[in-house]
């Protein structure tokens, strides 16, 4: 929902530490420099269209597969199709461990 919204923070928030702390260092190298997750996240993600948009809020969680405290969430997405998207579990939540999904379908 965050992405959907471009609330940029709020997505951040739901990242793990090691996509945080890679956003960060990627930021780092950017031409301004020093950007923090939020900025580096607007900076590289491109403003979707409103269907894809409406899409990307729709996900129909099927299973958390838990190895730790990694795992992986298998779910299923907008027209039905199935990804797969690595997990950590952090500060006594689960945090998303990169930014798409990855299908299976």
């Amino acid at each position: 929902m965050a992405r959907a919204e471009e609330d940029w923070q709020a997505a951040c928030a739901q990242l793990s530490k090691t996509v945080v702390q890679q956003l960060k260092l990627l930021g780092a190298r950017s031409k301004s420099g020093n950007q923090d997750c939020p900025a580096t996240l607007a900076t590289l993600t491109p403003p979707l269209p409103p269907s894809v948009q409406s899409e990307s809020t729709i996900v129909d969680a099927g299973s958390l597969r838990v190895e730790g405290d990694r795992g992986f969430l298998i779910y299923r997405g907008a027209k039905g199709a199935v990804y797969a998207i690595n997990m950590a579990y952090e500060g006594g939540s689960w945090k998303v461990g990169a930014l798409a999904g990855v299908p299976l379908s």
